[in-house]
């Protein structure tokens, strides 16, 4: 265990960091906060590189509320800030938080964030446009959203990250068996993941193959003012359907400078309360060059593109992300310039040997 002189009896509290692919939220950490950086997990010795380890579960509210009370009674110390990193994280950080009297996204923001069905209706409400989504949990329910839909649809789960359960049918069988597939899916991670599943969505497909993230700083200034400022846009790279795996990020976009895809992030942030740190909006850009949202996330983006964010710009955004969550920060923060293109592909190939590799395409002429 090592403290250092400065704040001796608070540390910085950072819930998810043991995620694959998060590993640079330590040195964002250690970035803003003088003083220790501790994290939550059930088993102690599965990260050495933190100031301390709480024993105790990140994604259940109930046991990581009462593992952080137990850890203050044995040491005396307190968190100054609690940092979520991960949708499964929101809820427990929530509830550390109230108990602490410390920042964070308002409970409503992270129940409507967390769900597909609430996301579109709040952002439908305040006119950002979005595919009709039904939610449901039989056979009856699905075919009653499937006419409102008609096809191709979608079938998700209602609020587990990633893509995974993600999947396009063409006809009410497809469905029916993508509805299995999907609660298979979820009900061997649902439970570790503080995700529902019982709870599906149905949605109308898009024809596009163009989808992008707006990424999205949110931070209350020295006035009390809260400022949201989009910082890069990236293109995201989907495999074959009709499944949606992301396999591939480049930023900027070749939409970086649409100021509209700002915009409409910046509005989809507002909408959904996001308040505090580093957020990611997604986006589909259809045949007619119309801008329609998925998904927002009241947390930093995943699959690395915090990686590429900072190898683009030279700046460490989890450093940004935690500030964000500490009590009366004054920091004003100016807008970025990216410096460089930056990418990442997830390669899953057959055995043998790569002879050729296809582009996608030019790149944008100019940042």
């Amino acid at each position: 265990m090592w403290f250092p002189q400065d704040n001796q009896n608070t540390y910085l509290l950072i819930l998810g960091a043991n995620q694959f692919q998060r590993e640079r939220s330590l040195i964002g950490a250690l970035q803003a906060w003088r003083g220790p950086i501790v994290t939550l997990s059930k088993n102690r010795s599965d990260n050495r590189y933190f100031s301390d380890i709480i024993e105790g579960s990140e994604t259940n509210p109930k046991n990581a509320l009462q593992a952080v009370i137990e850890y203050e009674k044995r040491y005396g110390r307190k968190p100054a800030a609690v940092v979520p990193l991960n949708d499964f994280v929101l809820n427990a950080g929530r509830q550390i938080a109230n108990h602490y009297g410390l920042p964070y996204q308002s409970q409503d923001c992270i129940n409507i964030c967390r769900s597909k069905y609430k996301t579109k209706e709040v952002l439908a409400d305040k006119g950002v446009p979005v595919v009709r989504s039904h939610k449901f949990q039989n056979v009856q329910e699905l075919k009653d959203g499937l006419k409102r839909t008609g096809y191709p649809a979608v079938i998700k789960p209602l609020d587990f990250g990633g893509s995974g359960g993600v999947k396009r049918v063409d006809n009410l069988e497809e469905a029916v068996d993508a509805w299995k597939e999907a609660k298979h899916h979820v009900g061997l991670y649902a439970k570790k993941y503080d995700s529902s599943s019982t709870d599906f969505v149905v949605e109308t497909y898009i024809r596009s193959k163009h989808e992008i993230s707006c990424e999205v700083f949110n931070y209350v200034d020295h006035q009390g003012q809260q400022q949201h400022f989009a910082i890069t846009v990236t293109d995201k790279f989907l495999s074959p359907e009709p499944y949606f795996s992301e396999i591939g990020h480049l930023l900027p976009s070749k939409q970086f400078n649409r100021t509209d895809v700002k915009e409409l992030a910046l509005k989809t942030v507002s909408a959904l309360g996001i308040s505090r740190g580093m957020s990611h909006v997604e986006m589909k850009v259809t045949e007619s060059n119309e801008l329609v949202v998925l998904e927002a996330g009241a947390r930093p983006p995943g699959d690395s593109i915090m990686d590429i964010l900072e190898r683009a710009f030279g700046i460490n955004f989890y450093k940004w992300h935690c500030e964000a969550y500490f009590k009366n920060s004054n920091r004003q923060y100016d807008r970025p310039k990216q410096l460089y293109y930056s990418a990442i592909g997830y390669l899953h190939p057959k055995p043998g040997v790569v002879s050729k590799i296809q582009s996608e395409g030019d790149l944008p002429l100019e940042l």
